[in-house]
């Protein structure tokens, strides 16, 4: 699979950089969606990289998963990407994720993976998600990050 032309300045950040436009779009809007004027002015975004993401012809993207790619693809150390990651969807901030709440992690972050590509969400994903954190996490207990994070680095380094 080739990435769109239009999608390939998503790639270019270093994870610092990502860190600052998280920042600055926490200080300047007031919800989880950006318009296509939010996305240029915080991360430079095309018109055509904002419709490949605006699915729906809504006028508006996900922020949440848009820094999800911008974390996932950009040039960093992997535990800075996971403590990011983590954070991101922390949203009552105790440091530890529910197991739903790391399915959802998962699942935008596959939705994303679809939308960089331009290709269409496969539910099938969702689904292999879904069973994964099933499979591996009890439901109702939450999950400290540093479990995470080691989980996280033996993946990637095996």
């Amino acid at each position: 699979m080739i990435i769109p032309e239009a999608n390939t300045p998503l790639l270019d950040y270093e994870m610092k950089r990502v860190i600052e436009m998280h920042s600055a779009f926490i200080t300047l809007c007031d919800s989880f969606a950006l318009c296509y004027k939010e996305a240029e002015q915080l991360i430079n975004m095309s018109e055509a990289t904002f419709v490949i993401w605006d699915k729906d012809s809504k006028g508006l993207i996900d922020a949440i998963q848009l820094f999800s790619i911008l974390c996932l693809y950009s040039k960093g150390r992997i535990e800075d990407k996971c403590r990011f990651l983590l954070n991101l969807y922390d949203f009552n901030q105790d440091n530890q994720i529910l197991p739903l709440t790391l399915e959802f992690m998962l699942t935008m972050c596959m939705q994303g993976i679809c939308k960089l590509f331009n290709i269409d969400i496969l539910e099938e994903y969702t689904e292999e998600i879904q069973k994964f954190i099933e499979e591996n996490y009890p439901r109702e207990v939450d999950i400290p990050f540093e479990e995470l994070l080691k989980v996280y680095t033996t993946i990637v380094q095996s």
